[in-house]
C-alpha cells in the first residue's frame, strides 16, 4: 500500500502570493471568482471563471482576504484504503484542488499548473463504508492528529501544495504542512460541503472549502488490489510527440529519447501532464552522429554503469521508488504513476524519404511482457545538456 505525497522542493523564485479574482465583463457587470482562475473550454467556447472571453473586459487580482476560505473546484483522486490496520475504522484518502494538475521533478510529482493554484491532500479516519466498492466519506467533524485515530485526519498524510509563482522560466512550488485543525463532512445532494480550518506548521492559519463530488477507487482488501505503481502485461504505446535531449560525452553521445501518447507534457519536458504513457528510451551513439542506428541492451558494469558503446540502451533500473534508464511511465486516471523496466529486445530508427524518422520497437520488460512502439514523425530537441 501506498499513498502519494508530493513533497517537491525544486524552487525557483522566492515569492509568493494569494490571490482571487474579479472579472468585468462588457456590460458592465462584475463577477468575483474566488478559486484559481483557469480556462475552461466548454461547447467550443472559453470560458474564464464561467465568463465568456469574448465578454471579458478586464480581470483584477486581489488579495485574498483574511479568513476567507480557498475554494477548491474539483476532486483530482482518491483512494479507499478500507479497514487495512484491523483496527474497527477506515481510512479514506483524497485529493481536491482549486487548479488543473501538471507533475514536475524526477518524481513525476503532481502539482497545480498556474499561479495561486492549490492541491490540499486529506487522510481522514472514520466509520467503515457500508459498500466498500462505493466508499462515502462519513459525515463529521475531523480534528488533527500525528497518528491514525477514528474520528482524526492525520498531519502526517494530510497537507497543502501551493503553486506560488508561474513562469516560463518554471513554478515556485511550496508544501504546506499542518500542524493541527479541523476538517468537517456535510453530505449534500451534490456530493459533499466539505471545510477545512487548519494551522499551519509555521503558525499561519488556512480556511479551504470544497463543493461536489468525491469519488474513491476501492483499495480496502490491499492483497487483491490492483498495484497502480507498477505495469502489468503487454505494452503496445502509439506516439502523438516525440522529443529527444542530448549529453554529449568524450566517445559517445548519450540520447535519452521520449515518445508521448498524449501531446500534453510537463513544462520540463519527462512526463505526461495528463492520463497517458511515455516510452523512455536511453540511447549511446557514436559520438556527434545521428539516432539512427539499431539498439539492444547495454551489458551493466555496475548498478550505475554500463559499457557505453554505439547501438545499446541502458537497461531500465528501479531505484527507490523511481524507474531510471529505459522504462515505459504510465500516468493512471488517478494520477498516481506506474512504471515497468525495459530490459531487453531491440529499438530501431531510420530515416524516411522525406525525412522524418521511423522508430520501431520490439523490447522485453524485466518481467517477460512485451513493449511495442511504431512511430513515424519528427523527434525535436527538448534543450541540449552542454
Amino acid at each position: 500500500m501506498r499513498k502519494y505525497l508530493l513533497l517537491t522542493f525544486a524552487l525557483v523564485f522566492c515569492m509568493g502570493a494569494k490571490a482571487q479574482f474579479v472579472i468585468h465583463t462588457t456590460d458592465d457587470k462584475t463577477v468575483d471568482v474566488k478559486g484559481n482562475l483557469t480556462p475552461v473550454t466548454k461547447d467550443q467556447a472559453t470560458r474564464f471563471g464561467g465568463v465568456r472571453i469574448d465578454s471579458v473586459s478586464s480581470v483584477e487580482r486581489r488579495p485574498r482576504i483574511t479568513g476567507e476560505a480557498i475554494e477548491l473546484s474539483h476532486n483530482v483522486a482518491g483512494i479507499y484504503f478500507g479497514d487495512f490496520w484491523k483496527e474497527g475504522y477506515g481510512d479514506y484518502y483524497f485529493i481536491l484542488s482549486n487548479d488543473s494538475v501538471g507533475r514536475a521533478g524526477a518524481d513525476g510529482d503532481m502539482v497545480p499548473r498556474h499561479e495561486g493554484g492549490w492541491l490540499l491532500y486529506v487522510d481522514i479516519w472514520a466509520a467503515l463504508s457500508k459498500d466498500h466498492a462505493r466508499p462515502i466519506v462519513p459525515e463529521g467533524k475531523y480534528t488533527a492528529s500525528p497518528t491514525r485515530r477514528n474520528g482524526a485526519f492525520t498531519t502526517e498524510f494530510s497537507l497543502a501544495v501551493q503553486n506560488r509563482l508561474h513562469t516560463d522560466s518554471g513554478s515556485l512550488i511550496r508544501t504546506v504542512p499542518f500542524a493541527s485543525g479541523e476538517m468537517n463532512v456535510v453530505h449534500t445532494g451534490e456530493g459533499y460541503d466539505f471545510t477545512a480550518h487548519v494551522t499551519t506548521t509555521e503558525g499561519k492559519t488556512l480556511d479551504f472549502h470544497y463543493a461536489g463530488p468525491i469519488t474513491m477507487d476501492d483499495y480496502s482488501n490491499d492483497s487483491t488490489a490492483v498495484d497502480s505503481t507498477v505495469i502489468s502485461g503487454d505494452v503496445d504505446i502509439r506516439p502523438v510527440l516525440a522529443q529527444y535531449m542530448l549529453y554529449p560525452g568524450t566517445k559517445t553521445d548519450n540520447y535519452v529519447l521520449r515518445l508521448f501518447d498524449v501531446s500534453q507534457v510537463t513544462d520540463d519536458g519527462v512526463h505526461p501532464a495528463v492520463p497517458g504513457m511515455k516510452l523512455n528510451m536511453d540511447l549511446y551513439t557514436a559520438k556527434d552522429s545521428d539516432l539512427v542506428g539499431t539498439y539492444k541492451v547495454g551489458t551493466k558494469k555496475n548498478n550505475y554503469s554500463i559499457n557505453e558503446e554505439p547501438g545499446v540502451f541502458f537497461p531500465g533500473t528501479k531505484y527507490a521508488t523511481i524507474t531510471l534508464g529505459s522504462f515505459c511511465e504510465r500516468v493512471n486516471k488517478n494520477l498516481s504513476v506506474a512504471y515497468c523496466s525495459i530490459t531487453g529486445g531491440t529499438m530501431t530508427i531510420s530515416k524516411t524519404d522525406d525525412g522524418k524518422y521511423h522508430v520501431k520497437a520490439d523490447l522485453l520488460t524485466d518481467k517477460g511482457n512485451k513493449v511495442t512502439c511504431d512511430y513515424t514523425g519528427d523527434i525535436t530537441a527538448f534543450q541540449s545538456a552542454q
